[in-house]
């Protein structure tokens, strides 16, 4: 029996729309909750730990875990 993907993952790959790895501010843009971009703004840049306009799966967990 398989195990089952954590959820951070889960929320991970849905948003990595291209599969690259890692969410760019267009992916995240995409599948926001948030309805303003500031607040979209905001939350991307938290999540982008090193700036570099990328928000890698460690990244992501790491903010979830938050």
């Amino acid at each position: 029996k398989a195990a089952k993907a954590k959820p951070e993952t889960s929320r991970f790959a849905t948003r990595d729309q291209n599969s690259d790895g890692s969410i760019d501010r267009a992916e995240f843009v995409a599948t926001a909750t948030a309805k303003n971009k500031e607040s979209i703004d905001t939350r991307f840049g938290k999540m982008d730990a090193d700036d570099d306009g990328n928000i890698t799966e460690q990244e992501f967990d790491a903010a979830i875990e938050k």
